[in-house]
Order: C-alpha cells, then sequence, then structure tokens
C-alpha cells in the first residue's frame, strides 16, 4: 500500500468472478480440446490436430493465469515490495514457448502427412471444427 492506496484496487466481487472465469474457461478449453484430440484421430485430420494443439496452448495458458492469478493474490511483503506481480510475466512467457512447441509440432506432423497418403474423412472434421467454433465463442463470454 503506498500512501494509503492499495497496489490492487480491485473489489473482492470482481477479483472473486476473475478466478471463477478462469476456472470454467480452463474446463470449456480443456474439454474440446480433447473432442478434437479424438476427432483428428477419428478423421485423420491434421488441421483438428493442429487446432488441438492450439487449444492445448489455450489451455496451458488458461491454467497459468489462474495459478498466476491465485498467486498475485497474495500481499506485498517487506521482501516483495510489489507482491508476486512477477508470475504474470513468467506466465506469458511460459506460454509463448508452449505455444512454439506446437509450432514444431504440427511441422513435424504436417512433413509426415504429405509423405504418406491418408483417406481423411472430410464431413466428420468439419463437424468437429464447427463445434470447435461454438467452443471458443462460450469460452470467450465466460
Amino acid at each position: 500500500m503506498a500512501a494509503g492506496i492499495p497496489l490492487n484496487p480491485r473489489s473482492a466481487e470482481a477479483k472473486a468472478r476473475s478466478g471463477q472465469s478462469l476456472k470454467l474457461g480452463l474446463v470449456l478449453t480443456a474439454s474440446y480440446m480433447v473432442a478434437e484430440i479424438v476427432g483428428s484421430i477419428l478423421t485423420g485430420s491434421l488441421a483438428l490436430l493442429a487446432d488441438a494443439g492450439h487449444m492445448f496452448t489455450d489451455a496451458v495458458a488458461t491454467g497459468l493465469g489462474l495459478f498466476a492469478w491465485m498467486v498475485s493474490e497474495r500481499a506485498p511483503t517487506s521482501a516483495k515490495t510489489f507482491g508476486y506481480y512477477r508470475v504474470e510475466i513468467l506466465v506469458g512467457l511460459a506460454n509463448g514457448l508452449a505455444l512454439w512447441g506446437v509450432v514444431f509440432f504440427v511441422a513435424r506432423e504436417a512433413r509426415r502427412s504429405v509423405r504418406r497418403a491418408v483417406d481423411r474423412n472430410a464431413s466428420t472434421a468439419f463437424l468437429v471444427t464447427d463445434l470447435n467454433r461454438g467452443a471458443k465463442l462460450a469460452s470467450t463470454e465466460v
């Protein structure tokens, strides 16, 4: 607290809503990620697998965001005068590294896919993709 002004002026109600939104977003994202992995296996669709990887990074980012939110809510101490806000920056770094991991994985799978001809079930892949759109819209509304 500097000159009587709290470092984090958000109300307790707003803080609780933020945590609940992160938890619900994590559940929605992780659930649909599993559905996309299953859809990718059933259809042989690299596009669904790539999007499942993207959903994985979203789930990791949301989970790390929830962790950072919980840690950053700790009160400042004499040793940590700005509290634990650095955790949020480290979470951003971890998220970026996870995204690069997905990029390399998808590139490897794309190279493998080009080398072998695989019959894909496009109608199922499109259905899973359309359902994905709904899941993403739902998680943005939380």
